[in-house]
């Protein structure tokens, strides 16, 4: 009989709730806007969590509540079994390094004042962790040229640029990687090489990644699990091959139908979808949040929420009434 146990989770989030109070006018009630309504994650160590969604559904809110840098409404996030909101300001600043971000854009990310050395030297000064071998340690980690310490970003192509974005990150040895579009501001051919050396790190250090990015492609090619959001919910997660070859939520299924389709039919079918435009989150949504645009939306879809539930027994979750599964 095997006894091992699988490891404990590097970030686990529960029942996440964040609102925002709202007024049109000066005559008009305050109304709750619900960015990330009722979250609930887990990712392990060495996997990788790829968060997919339209632009407005609530990734950028998420990913700030999970850094830290957001108030949550309700809920709790873990971090290396550390619950964030409820550490004294010493304790969090000792839990913080353990949890780093890679930013989108590498050309605004980095000080284009200092030099490459000192960019990445500088999380391990405000910690008291510096020292040169340090640093000449991690350039070499993330394949920068031997002497690129001493160069300022606008030396550098936008690919070499995110690796020392990347190398900055790791300085102070987190264990959760937080990945905002990391490669979606690089050449194609680029991206290849930064999604190459990302796996190549998790392989060696055992991080966990949240992956967020647009491109599913791009998703499937790193990510071990899936999750979808829609309006601040998640509506399908699962493995990242069950939730690609057989998508359940409709949304899931509008989201791969955006992407370039020679079948003419696929194509007609993404046009009627897209045409619905995105509604904004519902005060108190009583149903689907997706059936304003959902092409098979029923009345229970107007009047009952649907909950995660399995598809299969891979762990493949969606919340819709009617599923393609």
């Amino acid at each position: 009989m095997n006894t091992a146990r699988s490891p404990e989770p590097v970030l686990e989030i529960e029942d996440l709730q964040v609102h925002y109070r709202l007024r049109r006018g000066l005559l008009q009630p305050r109304r709750a806007l619900r960015a990330v309504d009722g979250i609930n994650l887990a990712l392990q160590p060495g996997r990788t969590l790829g968060l997919v969604g339209e632009s407005g559904c609530g990734k950028s809110t998420l990913i700030r509540t999970v850094l830290g840098l957001q108030k949550p409404t309700s809920g709790r996030i873990l971090v290396q079994g550390w619950d964030i909101n409820r550490l004294s300001p010493r304790a969090l600043r000792a839990v913080r390094p353990r949890m780093q971000l890679v930013f989108q854009d590498p050309n605004s990310a980095l000080n284009p004042r200092m030099t490459v050395h000192d960019i990445i030297a500088e999380p391990l000064r405000l910690q008291k962790r510096y020292s040169r071998a340090r640093v000449e340690a991690l350039l070499a980690q993330v394949g920068m040229p031997s002497g690129a310490g001493a160069q300022r970003p606008a030396a550098f192509s936008g690919g070499q640029r995110q690796r020392i974005g990347i190398a900055r990150a790791l300085a102070l040895e987190p264990a959760l990687l937080v990945l905002d579009e990391p490669v979606s501001a690089l050449d194609v051919s680029i991206q290849a090489q930064v999604i190459n050396l990302l796996d190549d790190l998790q392989q060696r250090l055992g991080l966990a990644y949240l992956f967020v990015a647009h491109d599913l492609s791009v998703v499937r090619h790193v990510s071990h699990d899936v999750a979808v959001m829609y309006l601040g919910r998640i509506v399908e997660t699962g493995p990242r091959d069950a939730v690609f070859d057989r998508p359940a939520h409709p949304y899931t299924r509008s989201l791969m139908l955006a992407v370039p389709q020679p079948d003419l039919d696929a194509r007609l079918e993404h046009a009627a979808a897209a045409s619905r435009e995105l509604p904004e989150p519902a005060p108190a949504a009583t149903g689907c949040v997706f059936q304003p645009r959902c092409p098979r939306a029923q009345p229970r879809c107007v009047i009952e929420k649907p909950l995660l539930t399995p598809q299969d027994d891979s762990g493949h979750l969606a919340a819709c009434w009617f599923p393609d599964c």
